[in-house]
């Protein structure tokens, strides 16, 4: 159940060609390294002990429109780089997440 749900999740929100897919990463395939929205997807939907890949509304996150910064609008104040830019551009890698509970 839980590598049905992870092929689910990569195949929904970590691939170019998944109706999900929010990167905007250029010519790649693939989000930043370690960045997977479909394998968080696939945890919490596995946690809630449901056999099929569930919505990120039902866990109270957004998923963002491809290229939309921390405002919302496309842009961000000043100097400020939102995480998702950040990662896309290089700007910063994610090394690790680590949590210690659920809800």
């Amino acid at each position: 159940l839980r590598k049905q749900l992870t092929v689910a999740g990569i195949k929904m929100y970590d691939q170019v060609s998944g109706t999900g897919f929010a990167w905007t990463v250029g010519r790649s395939k693939k989000p930043p390294p370690r960045c997977g929205s479909g394998q968080i997807l696939a945890h919490f939907s596995y946690l809630s002990w449901s056999v099929n890949l569930r919505n990120p509304q039902d866990f109270g996150l957004k998923v963002r429109v491809a290229g939309e910064e921390a405002n919302g609008v496309g842009q961000t104040h000043s100097a400020m780089l939102s995480l998702h830019s950040a990662t896309e551009s290089g700007a910063c890698q994610i090394e690790a997440a680590v949590g210690k509970s659920y809800g």
